[in-house]
């Protein structure tokens, strides 16, 4: 009964500490264990000035109906030039679009709160297969 499932999101991420933004990505890779709930792992990466930041959350995922999906969990913001490591906690809404019954596309709108603290939003397109 359970599925994999993929999300390549591109991000504006707003820091709420130095008062910038950022464009980045983030790659979701989880395991849907019925049609609600799901466990992974996100990857983000993003472009501050000319460096990359890399963040990877734990992420638990909970969809309450098909076209909006939930995802909490501990964030690790990794050292970089100009940051300090840094664990925060990870949220983010996702408004699923299906195209197809396995492919999907939509907003998401999350947050870090924490060490790091900041505010997301972008857009998505997942598979599921």
């Amino acid at each position: 009964e359970g599925y994999f499932e993929v999300i390549g999101s591109i991000i504006n991420s707003h820091s709420l500490e130095e008062n910038e933004g950022t464009i980045g990505n983030e790659l979701h890779i989880t395991y849907w264990v019925n049609r609600q709930l799901d466990a992974g792992v996100s990857l983000t990466t993003k472009l501050h000035e000319e460096d990359l930041w890399y963040d990877t959350a734990v992420i638990g995922s909970w969809s309450p109906v098909k076209w909006v999906t939930t995802n909490l969990g501990p964030n690790f913001s990794w050292e970089a030039k100009g940051r300090d490591f840094a664990v925060s906690a990870y949220f983010e809404v996702e408004i699923n679009i299906f195209i197809i019954d396995q492919i999907h596309i939509g907003p998401v709108l999350g947050t870090l709160a924490g060490e790091e603290s900041e505010l997301t939003h972008g857009f998505h397109l997942g598979f599921e297969f």
